[in-house]
This record gives C-alpha cells, sequence and structure tokens, in this order.
C-alpha cells in the first residue's frame, strides 16, 4: 500500500494573479516578513479587485477597504455608460468569433479604469471559459485603447432569500 505524499495530489489552477499572491504570502512568511510588507508589493504590482479583497480579507479589514486601494490606483472612466457601450463593441469587434458570441450572450462591459477593465459574467460556471480568452480579451483592450489594459471577471451577487416561501395553494399547508 503506497503513502499518500502531501505534495503528490494536483492542486486547483490558481489564476495568474491568485498565484502571485500565494507567492507573495510565501515569501513573505519565509523571510519572517510583517504582513504589511505584502501591501507593498501589491501597491507595485497594481493587482486587480480580487487580490485587493483577499488581503484585506487577510487584514481583517472592511471590505470596503479593497475597494479603496483599488480605486486609489484605478480611478473609474470618466466615459458615460454609452461611450462605454461603444467602446465595447469596438472590443468584441477585435475578438474571435467564438469569444464576440461568448460575451455578447453572457459578457457585460461593467467598468473601466486606468489599466483595468471589469467584465461581468452572468453565470459563474463560465469563469473558467472566460479565463482562458483572458489573453484574447487584453489583446483586444490594448489594441482599442492603445496601452496595455488588464480584465478581471466578476459575476452578479446572487439574490439572497428572506424570510419563508409563499404558499398560494392552502393544501399545501402542513398543520
Amino acid at each position: 500500500m503506497q503513502e499518500d505524499k502531501p505534495d503528490s495530489s494536483p492542486s486547483p489552477k490558481l489564476s495568474h494573479w491568485e498565484q502571485i499572491y500565494s507567492d507573495l504570502l510565501q515569501q513573505q512568511r519565509y523571510n519572517n516578513y510583517s504582513v504589511g510588507w505584502i501591501y507593498y508589493q501589491l501597491k507595485e504590482l497594481n493587482p486587480p479587485l480580487s487580490i485587493w479583497q483577499k488581503y484585506g480579507h487577510l487584514r481583517s479589514y472592511h471590505p470596503k477597504w479593497a475597494n479603496h486601494q483599488f480605486e486609489s490606483l484605478n480611478p473609474p472612466s470618466p466615459l458615460s455608460p454609452e461611450i462605454l457601450q461603444q467602446i465595447w463593441l469596438q472590443v468584441l469587434q477585435e475578438l474571435p468569433m467564438l469569444t464576440q458570441a461568448l460575451l455578447k450572450t453572457h459578457g457585460h462591459f461593467k467598468a473601466l479604469h486606468t489599466h483595468w477593465a471589469t467584465i461581468e459574467v452572468k453565470k459563474p460556471v463560465l469563469l473558467r471559459v472566460c479565463e482562458h480568452k483572458r489573453d484574447q480579451i487584453e489583446s483586444a483592450l490594448t489594441h482599442v485603447f492603445q496601452h496595455p489594459i488588464h480584465v478581471q471577471f466578476t459575476v452578479p451577487p446572487s439574490p439572497k432569500i428572506i424570510g419563508r416561501p409563499i404558499v398560494t395553494n392552502e393544501d399545501d399547508l402542513d398543520f
């Protein structure tokens, strides 16, 4: 009978930025640096909002702290939603047909910052597909804006159900 080695099981594939964040955590622990050291590294790297959120959670900061950090490095675009939509259509034209179809059907150009674009994907199961298309999308954004633009994907929050279900048929009541 073979013994399981701790490193033998494949770890789930981390996104590019999650891997960088994980490496920073390992380096901080290995060198016995203060956790604040990670903050200064993140400021230099300008990661997506999700990484700021992970760091804020690590430090037990208020959830809005991450938004503030991200937006201080990436001020929102002053462009109107109509102009953003026109730009989005230009970006879509730069993409291969299948990627265009995916994003037209399941994506929404949510926000534009100096070096970041946020694309909201309707369903969490499509995030992985979008991650595989990241290079294509960033290339199209960079082509349209004439400077590097990174993309971060989000999903809309799921609605929370408050209270008990409504019963429309009295026969369904159990007394």
